[in-house]
């Protein structure tokens, strides 16, 4: 935890939580809720009680973060609070609740990094904003959850299998921002659901810019990406 103004530069690190014995064993550790600020709601879960995080930054500290694996069981990888800044870059997360999560009118950059089998890769909320570029984020639940008055910029990524949705737009979206422009999109949506497609939220941002993306297997992305006549 970095908090006070502190400064903290991470190189060629790796993070994780060793999995206990039996910590997927319903006995040993019956199933519970929580509450989910990528559903923004209570979720049953298993196993190990979420409630570790890689790196928190608190209180306008600031984090440089590069070439560093975050893997197992850990909650989250990266939290950013209270007006915190950070720079991600060229890193790996994995099985993990939240990669990277940005909330407090924090700021973050993530670059270059692979996101794989994450419940959300990114989730910007309460006025946080969030820059997304050259990222590779694969069988994510959610690619991409922004929620209220917070803004996200989401360029140039690769997503692939999100089997919720890649794009989530959530709470009051007054206020919202969202730029989605020439990203990949390959959709494998799981049989016999509505889900699994690039955008899980019916609702839209008040101010979205979506242009020059590419999508495949989703046949509720038109061309001319005016989301608003097919949903």
């Amino acid at each position: 935890t970095v908090c006070g103004n502190g400064n903290l530069s991470m190189v060629t690190c790796r993070v994780g939580d060793l999995p206990q014995e039996g910590f997927r064993d319903p006995f040993v550790y019956p199933p519970y809720e929580y509450f989910s600020p990528c559903y923004n709601q209570i979720i049953p879960a298993f196993g190990l009680a979420r409630d570790l995080d890689g790196v928190i930054c608190r209180e306008q500290s600031v984090a440089h973060i590069r070439s560093t694996v975050f893997t197992n069981t850990l909650k989250g990888a990266v939290c950013l609070r209270e007006e915190a800044r950070a720079v991600v870059a060229g890193a790996s997360f994995c099985n993990f609740d939240i990669a990277v999560e940005i909330q407090d009118q924090s700021q973050a950059a993530l670059e270059d990094s692979l996101v794989s089998g994450c419940t959300t890769g990114l989730l910007v909320r309460d006025q946080g904003t969030a820059l997304m570029t050259n990222n590779t984020l694969v069988c994510t639940k959610i690619g991409v959850a922004v929620h209220a008055a917070s803004t996200a910029v989401i360029l140039e990524n690769n997503f692939s299998g999100c089997r919720d949705g890649t794009v989530f737009s959530g709470g009051d979206p007054l206020y919202q921002t969202i730029d989605f422009c020439n990203n990949t999109v390959l959709c494998v949506p799981p049989k016999d659901t509505h889900s699994g497609y690039t955008w899980l939220s019916l609702q839209r941002p008040r101010r979205l810019k979506e242009r020059g993306n590419k999508v495949i297997n989703d046949p509720y992305y038109p061309e001319s990406c005016d989301v608003a006549k097919i949903y």
